[in-house]
């Protein structure tokens, strides 16, 4: 039996009150900087998505199967700079899994990443 699978994340969030901070910051300069009223929020993280495919036994009691994903992430441009956050390159990383069930054991196995994309 053969599953395609994918799954998409994305969040935007932007701190409209940038100049006007709620509490102390350590980041004094934050609010003398007068380029822009709002930016992004920091820490979100880009677009990402894994599509893959899953090759399985047909059998109900689905005893072994392979799987391909790759995980696609879009570049960070979208930086809180005046918290000192850089954007990143976007970049793609590829998986390799396996299973079999053994009675009540169920065993995997995998390469994680097998590009060695840093």
């Amino acid at each position: 039996m053969i599953s395609f699978f994918g799954m998409m994340n994305f969040v935007e969030g932007r701190d409209h009150s940038r100049n006007k901070p709620a509490r102390l910051s350590g980041f004094p300069d934050r609010s003398n900087n007068p380029s822009d009223d709002n930016e992004p929020l920091p820490g979100i993280s880009p677009l990402e998505t894994r599509l893959g495919i899953l090759l399985q036994d047909s059998t109900p009691q689905k005893k072994g199967g392979v799987e391909w994903m790759a995980r696609v992430v879009d570049n960070q441009d979208r930086v809180a700079t005046t918290l000192e956050e850089i954007a990143t390159p976007g970049f793609t990383t590829y998986n390799f899994r396996t299973y079999r069930r053994i009675d009540l054991w169920l065993l995997t196995d995998g390469i994680e990443n097998f590009t060695d994309e840093f």
